[in-house]
């Protein structure tokens, strides 16, 4: 029988069949009230029994959340912890496997409590988990299963990015195959979405030399300063967020800063006819990538050393001024007069 009164001091007549009886579980309208026994043997004595405490029959399930991890994790992570809370102290286990009953499940490492979790290892690149959860507090009541999925990046995912650019003094051009410069110090620089809050790590002949933080927008720069006469490979290495490798640029890089040297000139005031060739010696510690001719007050570029008199120029003296170049941009002039004659 069942009534308000934690003393059942009452008559058992005032008192109400608990016809469920008091092991059914899944009945809680009750709670809140007393249970209360009493005896009578075959002469009319009757004794008084009761509970100290009142009826709370648990028929809830625990309630799930804040389950991680969530999203996509760095590609290095190897491992990571599994956690969820629940609104009650319950056990909770979990599966790789949708529908795998409670029983069969594995269990948290660090459980019975509102607080649920457990290290998972062997995790690799480039996959997705996920794990499913049940739990079940003291009375049985169990949860509907629960999911949690999350992913592992890549350790490499080339894609098209935005151009690297190199600023060397004050001209800025594409990052190339091979960088002759005659300046020891550069700035290298790059902006893609792609690569926003990754970074970039840059390697002097497969040496680890620069690593740099990509903000928000994509965008990083980073001033190199080289010794005098470098020669070397220099790789760039741009990463996401995550970690994973979205592309690499690799240069030959030549520093130099020696100027070509004119060995031979034209004679001053030397008589050429109209046609004729003239020729001049040069030499550079690397190669000399081209000569700049000014003459009469046309310019032409030449890869050898040599120039032709323009069949068309009149007789005179005309000033000749050769500019020797290498691909580093160093540069040596030489000027003399010549004299043209039919």
């Amino acid at each position: 029988k069942y009534n308000s009164s934690a003393s059942c001091t009452l008559d058992p007549l005032d008192y109400t069949d608990y016809s469920d009886g008091i092991l059914n579980q899944a009945d809680a309208t009750h709670n809140g009230q007393y249970i209360c026994l009493y005896a009578e043997d075959a002469t009319g004595n009757k004794n008084n029994l009761f509970s100290s405490n009142d009826i709370n029959i648990d028929s809830s399930a625990p309630v799930l959340s804040s389950g991680s991890p969530s999203g996509t994790l760095s590609s290095v992570t190897t491992s990571t912890t599994l956690s969820l809370s629940t609104s009650e102290t319950a056990t909770c286990k979990y599966a790789t496997t949708s529908g795998i009953n409670y029983a069969s499940m594995t269990a948290f490492t660090s459980t019975n409590a509102t607080e649920h979790s457990s290290l998972i290892t062997g995790l690799a690149a480039g996959t997705t988990y996920s794990y499913y959860f049940k739990c079940q507090d003291a009375a049985l009541n169990e949860s509907s299963e629960s999911t949690l999925s999350f992913s592992i990046a890549p350790e490499e995912n080339n894609i098209s990015l935005n151009s690297i650019k190199i600023k060397i003094a004050r001209a800025t051009n594409k990052f190339k195959d091979k960088i002759y410069s005659l300046k020891n110090k550069f700035k290298l620089k790059g902006e893609d979405t792609n690569l926003a809050n990754g970074t970039v790590k840059i390697y002097k002949n497969n040496k680890l030399w620069k690593t740099i933080i990509i903000d928000a927008q994509g965008a990083w720069s980073k001033i190199l300063k080289f010794k005098d006469n470098f020669s070397g490979w220099l790789k760039i290495r741009q990463y996401d967020q995550y970690g994973t490798l979205m592309g690499t640029k690799k240069a030959k890089i030549k520093i130099d800063t020696e100027k070509p040297q004119f060995t031979q000139f034209i004679t001053p005031y030397y008589s050429i006819s109209k046609g004729q060739r003239l020729y001049w010696e040069a030499t550079d510690n690397e190669k000399i990538s081209q000569y700049t001719i000014y003459f009469n007050g046309h310019i032409q570029n030449n890869d050898e050393a040599y120039f032709d008199i323009p069949r068309d120029t009149k007789n005179g003296t005309f000033i000749i001024r050769v500019k020797a170049s290498d691909r580093a941009g160093n540069s040596e002039t030489k000027w003399t007069w010549v004299r043209v004659v039919d």
